[in-house]
């Protein structure tokens, strides 16, 4: 049911000693880690050591009820959208309507059939178990795309499909000089290090100013500004300048001299390749 190397966390709520108990055994028994808590307030710091996968929730308890709790859970975790499913005896139309406004994934009542119990628990399980995999998967991916690309992407702002059009962009074009004489003496070891601390120093630059950084081609830079966000054209190149002139402070502070060209004009940006895959390129 669940990924091999993994068991979901269920934080079962509720003031009722025996109700706590009978739903640990449901779900217990069918694969789930189970921790318990006796009201809102008790839910809440278990959350912060947790980290739990589902809150299973009562609403009416001593000192924190459900429903505040809830509220409470969202403000503080407004980052992590825990799945609460609320599970009590308040029926009534406004009680559920309620409870989903204030952030719930579901709204059960009691009595409970155990076996719709673990359906819809298991669906908000693997559900959140598939966004957190997603999530993991576009963190990874932001490694390989500047910040521009990867935002335009994931907000849906662009298509990664095959096409082209003209835009204004300021290049900039970065090398260091005597690059092969530095380096040839070095191990593999100490030039990959060396290297990273470099570009890592220009890529922190680059994104300080808002440009795009397109490529390394080993010891090269290449950034453009003006695609897939554009400040207007003069500023664009201003911007550019300015990360330019930076890169040379920084690097003087490195002990290195680097070479840069920068050049404004118009540019042929987009997907280039097959439909099988592409890759986005500026001409």
């Amino acid at each position: 049911m669940f990924q091999s190397d993994y068991t979901p966390y269920v934080l079962i709520v509720d003031d009722m000693e025996d109700n706590r108990d009978l739903l640990a055994s449901i779900l217990g028994e069918a694969g789930y880690h189970i921790q318990t808590a006796a009201d809102g307030l008790a839910a809440i710091d278990m959350v912060e050591q947790i980290k739990p996968d589902l809150i299973l929730m009562d609403v009416n308890m001593p000192r924190m009820d459900g429903f505040e709790a809830c509220r409470e859970l969202r403000k503080r975790h407004a980052g992590i959208d825990i799945p609460i499913v609320f599970l009590t005896g308040q029926n009534s139309m406004e009680a559920i309507v309620h409870g989903f406004e204030l952030g719930a994934r579901d709204y059960l009542t009691k009595p409970f059939n155990p076996d719709e119990l673990l359906a819809r628990v298991r669906t908000h399980v693997q559900l959140e178990l598939a966004q957190q995999k997603l999530a993991d998967l576009a963190d990874k991916l932001a490694k390989y795309l500047s910040p521009q690309v990867y935002a335009s992407i994931f907000k849906g702002e662009k298509d990664a499909r095959i096409e082209s059009y003209e835009k204004t962009l300021s290049v900039c074009f970065t090398d260091i000089v005597n690059f092969t004489p530095t380096v040839e003496k070095m191990a593999p070891e100490e030039l990959t290090n060396w290297l990273n601390h470099y570009l890592s120093e220009m890529a922190r630059i680059v994104i300080k100013h808002g440009g795009t950084l397109d490529k390394y081609i080993g010891d090269a830079v290449m950034v453009f500004f003006g695609d897939p966000a554009s400040r207007g054209v003069r500023e664009d190149t201003i911007y550019c300048v300015k990360m330019a002139q930076e890169m040379i402070f920084r690097t003087k502070v490195m002990g290195l001299d680097i070479r840069i060209g920068i050049s404004t004009g118009e540019c042929t940006v987009g997907n280039f390749g097959s439909g099988l895959y592409h890759y986005r390129q500026r001409s």
